[in-house]
């Protein structure tokens, strides 16, 4: 039943990923839609959620091409979803002004990937001050493959490096 596995050891936690947070959203959510409602109307509400909506999935759509494994035509199926939170949080500041932008604060801080993330952090120090020896830096793939990809734009572009611009001395004759 419980679709977050990074910190379920606890069952308090598995019941809050599939039960509470999801209430707890989804109130704040609602509440955010009628703030918003109540404050810019039926026609203001549906032009700003389609704004919104264009404007993060043109900008989610190159997020995704250029840094994350995720397939571009995802990020279209998921700009509603982030629209809505984003006139949602709107919706809260225009209705209760800071206390609304702390419920939606609040809400972000204790969802379920939130709490796997910081799990997932608490993992990696306890297994390295465990162990007793410093954490070794480690370059990822996909830091690799961004470099190259850099690379070869400032190849394309025909742009010296700077590294490689030290070395070059001019000519002294």
């Amino acid at each position: 039943m419980n679709k977050h596995p990074l910190p379920t050891a606890h069952r308090g936690w598995a019941l809050w990923c599939d039960r509470g947070w999801p209430l707890v959203a989804g109130a704040a959510a609602a509440l955010g839609l009628v703030g918003a409602w109540t404050a810019y109307g039926a026609l203001g509400l549906a032009g700003f959620f389609a704004l919104v909506m264009a404007g993060l999935g043109v900008c989610l759509w190159s997020l995704s091409e250029a840094f994350s494994p995720v397939p571009p035509w995802l990020t279209v199926v998921r700009s509603p979803a982030v629209a809505a939170a984003v006139v949602s949080v709107t919706g809260l500041w225009r209705t209760f002004a800071w206390p609304g932008l702390a419920i939606a604060v609040a809400v972000a801080l204790t969802s379920p990937v939130a709490g796997s993330a910081v799990a997932r952090l608490r993992r990696q120090r306890t297994s390295v001050a465990g162990s007793g020896r410093p954490a070794s830096p480690t370059v990822s793939t996909d830091q690799m493959v961004f470099d190259q990809e850099f690379r070869d734009i400032l190849a394309h572009l025909n742009v010296v490096r700077p590294d490689k611009q030290d070395r070059q001395q001019p000519n002294s004759d």
